[in-house]
């Protein structure tokens, strides 16, 4: 499922890996996630919610690069999104290897209150 080029059949996998999150996935995660921070072709909000919450799962440095990597290379029309979706992921299931992931996304007050 993960490796369809249908972003709706790879939403079905992603929601897998948020509850198995086996390290055989993460390269795969990965690469959507390459893709999908390019902003080419629209954007499927499903998939990017629930691709945030399978990476958070896996709470080593390898996640946490791919977050950062988010931060730091989204294309500027898809960050709203992307920042929001990591947010999330990261709000829903913490973890301390992501402490300051938050923080990068230089959110205000105002913002996170309408986030919440």
């Amino acid at each position: 499922m993960l490796k369809n080029e249908r972003t709706d059949i790879q939403t079905y996998g992603i929601k897998s890996v948020i509850n198995y999150p086996s390290l055989d996935f993460l390269p795969i995660l990965k690469k959507i996630q390459s893709r999908e921070i390019k902003g080419q072709g629209g954007f499927d909000y499903i998939l990017l919610r629930y691709l945030y919450q399978a990476i958070v799962q896996y709470k080593n440095e390898s996640s946490r690069n791919i977050l950062e990597n988010t931060i730091s290379n989204v294309n500027e029309s898809a960050k709203t999104y992307h920042y929001e979706y990591v947010w999330l992921a990261v709000k829903k299931y913490p973890n301390s290897i992501y402490k300051g992931i938050i923080e990068e996304l230089n959110y205000t007050d105002y913002e996170i209150k309408n986030l919440e």
